[in-house]
Parts: structure tokens; C-alpha cells; sequence
């Protein structure tokens, strides 16, 4: 008995080491499978021991200890860390401590240099020695790619001036070939109304519309008289040409019934052509296309007086350095270009009035950060009464142009939803305000690979807004800024 006490006392003791064995190294976090990278940072913003080591995202580690080298000078805190021997750290790789709003447990990011390229692997035997990254502003603690998205403002500013006078250049050199177009088209209305109007003309049309009265009328007669024989010719054949004789004698009426016909029109037509009238509309209309185009070329000879006027080129590159003066100038411009249409339109109408829904213009001229993309988007939105408006416009003009067209209605004072066709696909855009100066700015479409689009707009006054925000949230974010000017 007492043998077999003693043995069950050694089984138990023997039981109770290895659980103690396993919850020591369990709770010390000790890896056989892992080696050791030395870190030195200026601050550990409250780094502890077994925080994570991420490294794009994934769990390679945990914090080993944390100690103060006192013997640099200043003192650095030294942070050792525990990696999996199955990740391997490149040498260009740099250590950072994330932490912020967003993120309350401090922990260490392993990041890539921002311009990959190849390089060796720390050594594995605990003899690496890194500096880690300096601390980060709150907005890089948040957001590192929005950090550098607007640390890379000023070069996309940069960059949307260069458009800008390109853009210019080219309105420029449109107007001058619209010019020509006017030009060449006022000739050839006064030589067609010349040719229109001259006495030799009309009698030639005359004579041409009696010969073809006389050419049907001989054809008339051809037709009957080959009914006529047709049928003699049927009537005395075998019966086997039966059904073609019914078929070839319907065909004749149907010929003899189409050249009644042509005989209607040609009467018709001799007595339009003959109608004082007629030529008087004929007069009346051409009078009413030149001065069509003398109104278009006054509009285009005031396009380019606009696109070529030094002052507005100046205004164009004070656009990107001052927003709020620049706007006043875009306002100004687009109100003169209204105002002529206007007059356009109020010259060409004749009678009452008819009373238009309110509209206006909407720029956004935006640069894609990473990859880099030019874009313009030109919308007009028409009131409809009580907040409601219609978004007629053209999504990324002159590249790879597709319809908007898209029915607001508001939900409350501060939230407007809308709804139709957005970049040429079914979609919806939310419009939310947080407050005067601040909104933030939705749009989801395009059904079978869905897309949303996210804006955070600032007015900078009231026809000139900057935002900043991500496209293909979904699949691929970019980040974006640009510009939205309206005209009211």
C-alpha cells in the first residue's frame, strides 16, 4: 500500500511540474521559434511589454522588454523585440509607434521605404540594432495616408495651374478655328441664298419638276399598256403560269396605283414651288440664319476675347495660390457668358415669354494622388422649386467622357439624396452637411462591380469650395483633392 502511494504521489508531482512548466512559458510569452531586433526610439508614448509588431498589417511579434540605455547621451529607451523566425525583416524597413485616436493600445508598424527596392535581411542572432522612426503628428497618428496626401497639396496645386494654362491654350486656339467656321459658313449661306433667289434658278427648278410631270405621265401609259398585254398574254398561256399571273398582275396595279401617286406629288409639289409664299418662307429663313450666325460669331469672338485677355490668364494662376479671389473672377466669367446666351436667346424667340427653371454651372477640376490622374467634371443643375434640382452634366471631360444625370430631393435642411445615372451608370450620391463651411459628400454606383466615392468638402466662400477624399473605397482607395467652382 504504501508503494502504491508513493507512486501515485510521484505521478501527481510529476503532473503538476508540467503544468507549471507550460503555464510559465505560456504567460512569459517565450518562443523558441523566434530571435531578437534591438529598436532605439526618442519616445515610447507608453509602449508596453507584449504589444504587437505589426508589419502591413500582420502579427510578426510582440514587445520584449522595454529599458532606458543610459549609456547614450541623450538616454534613448530601448525596446527589444520578439519576432517569428518564420518573417524576415528587409534592413531598409523602418520601425514606427503607432498610436492615436483610433488606435488606443500603442503598438510597433514595420513599414516599407517609400521607394521600394531590394535589400538584406536583419541577421537572426539578436545582434540587430535599429533606430526607430521619429513620432508622428496626431493627423499621421489618425491617417498616414491622408498626412500624405496633404503633404502632396502643393505639388497637385502645382500641377492643376499647369492644366490650367494648357487648358487656356487650347480654348485659345478653339475659338480662332470657331472664327474660320463662321466665316466659311456666313460665305456659303450668301452664296446659297444668292443661288436661291436668282430668277434662272427657279425657272430651271420649274422646268425640271414639268419634265418629271411629263415623264411620269409617259409612264403612266407604259404601265397600263404592258397591264394590258400582260394580262392577254396570262389569259391565253398554260395553266402552270397561273399563280404567276396573279402574282405579276397584282404587282401592275400596284405599280399603276404608285404612279397615281407620283402624279399627286409632282402636282403638289408644282403648285408649292409656284407659291409666292414659299419663296417669300425661303427668304424669311435665310435672313433668319445669317443673323444666327452673326450672333454666334459675336458670341465667339467674346469667347475669345475671354480666353485670350492676359488679365484672365493672370486670374487663372492667382486661382491656385488664392481661392476666394480667384472664384469672384470665375463668377464674373461665367456670368458674362450667361448673360449672352441670353441675349442669344431673347433675340431668336419671338411672342410671350416663357419662364425658365433657374440653373446654373459646376466645375470640379480634381488630381488623383497615387496614380497620378487630371480630371475635370462639368454639371448644370436645373431648380426645380422647393430644394428639388435636376444634375445634368459630363463626368471626366475630354478623357473618358460619361453621362451624370441625377434627381435631387431633401430629406431634412441638412441631408439631400439623389438619384439616376452617375459616371454612366445606375447610382445615388448623399449630400450631408455638418455645418456652413464643413460637408461631407457620398456617391455609390455602377452595379456589377459596385463603387463608392467619398468627399470632405471646406466653402471657402459661397461659389468656391477645396475637397479632399478617396475613390474605390471598395476595391482600390485613391486618395484625391480639387476644386469645385459654381456660378449662380
Amino acid at each position: 500500500m504504501e508503494v502504491k502511494s508513493s507512486i501515485r504521489v510521484g505521478i501527481l508531482a510529476v503532473i503538476g511540474l508540467i503544468i507549471g512548466l507550460y503555464l510559465l512559458f505560456y504567460l512569459s510569452h517565450y518562443n523558441p521559434n523566434s530571435y531578437t531586433i534591438t529598436v532605439y526610439f526618442e519616445n515610447t508614448l507608453g509602449l508596453t511589454t507584449q504589444s504587437i509588431v505589426r508589419m502591413q498589417g500582420v502579427s510578426i511579434g510582440e514587445v520584449k522588454s522595454i529599458t532606458l540605455d543610459t549609456l547614450r547621451t541623450p538616454a534613448y529607451p530601448k525596446v527589444e523585440l520578439s519576432i517569428d523566425k518564420k518573417y524576415r525583416i528587409p534592413s531598409n524597413y523602418r520601425f514606427r509607434i503607432i498610436s492615436g485616436l483610433l488606435i488606443t493600445t500603442p503598438q510597433i508598424n514595420v513599414v516599407p521605404p517609400v521607394v521600394p527596392a531590394q535589400a538584406a535581411f536583419l541577421p537572426e542572432d539578436g545582434s540587430a540594432h535599429v533606430k526607430g522612426e521619429p513620432i508622428l503628428g496626431p493627423l499621421a497618428s489618425l491617417s498616414p495616408e491622408l498626412n500624405e496626401s496633404i503633404g502632396q497639396l502643393p505639388d497637385t496645386l502645382t500641377h492643376i495651374q499647369k492644366e490650367f494654362d494648357t487648358l487656356s491654350d487650347k480654348l485659345g486656339k478653339l475659338a480662332d478655328d470657331t472664327d474660320k467656321l463662321v466665316r466659311v459658313s456666313t460665305s456659303t449661306m450668301q452664296t446659297a441664298n444668292k443661288f436661291v433667289s436668282n430668277p434662272d434658278t427657279q425657272r430651271n427648278l420649274q422646268q425640271t419638276v414639268s419634265n418629271f410631270k411629263e415623264a411620269s405621265a409617259e409612264t403612266a401609259s407604259t404601265a397600263a399598256h404592258l397591264n394590258v398585254q400582260l394580262t392577254a398574254f396570262l389569259n391565253s398561256g398554260r395553266h402552270q403560269f397561273d399563280q404567276l399571273s396573279g402574282a405579276t398582275t397584282e404587282l401592275i396595279v400596284k405599280l399603276g396605283n404608285t404612279v397615281d401617286d407620283a402624279r399627286a406629288v409632282v402636282q403638289s409639289l408644282t403648285q408649292q414651288v409656284s407659291d409666292p409664299r414659299l419663296q417669300q418662307s425661303l427668304h424669311e429663313t435665310i435672313d433668319l440664319a445669317r443673323s444666327t450666325l452673326a450672333s454666334v460669331r459675336q458670341i465667339t469672338s467674346d469667347l475669345h476675347q475671354i480666353t485670350g485677355d492676359p488679365a484672365l490668364a493672370s486670374g487663372v494662376r492667382e486661382t491656385v495660390s488664392n481661392l476666394s479671389a480667384a472664384s469672384e473672377k470665375t463668377k464674373s466669367a461665367m456670368d458674362k457668358v450667361n448673360s449672352i446666351l441670353d441675349k442669344l436667346d431673347a433675340t431668336g424667340r419671338k411672342g410671350p415669354l416663357i419662364k425658365l427653371p433657374k440653373t446654373s454651372l459646376k466645375m470640379n477640376v480634381s488630381e488623383q494622388i497615387n496614380p497620378g490622374k487630371f480630371r475635370v467634371d462639368m454639371d448644370g443643375l436645373i431648380q426645380l422649386g422647393h430644394r428639388r434640382n435636376i444634375d445634368l452634366g459630363l463626368y471626366d471631360l475630354g478623357a473618358d467622357t460619361r453621362l451624370n444625370l441625377l434627381m435631387g430631393l431633401p430629406l431634412s435642411n441638412d441631408f439631400m439624396v439623389h438619384y439616376g445615372l452617375y459616371a454612366g451608370s445606375i447610382g445615388t450620391a448623399l449630400d450631408y452637411g455638418l455645418s456652413k463651411q464643413v460637408g461631407l459628400r457620398a456617391y455609390l454606383y455602377n452595379t456589377h462591380h459596385p463603387r463608392l466615392d467619398v468627399r470632405a468638402l471646406y466653402r471657402v466662400n459661397n461659389d468656391t469650395s477645396i475637397w479632399i477624399g478617396s475613390d474605390g473605397i471598395f476595391s482600390h482607395a485613391v486618395p484625391i483633392a480639387g476644386v469645385e467652382v459654381r456660378s449662380r
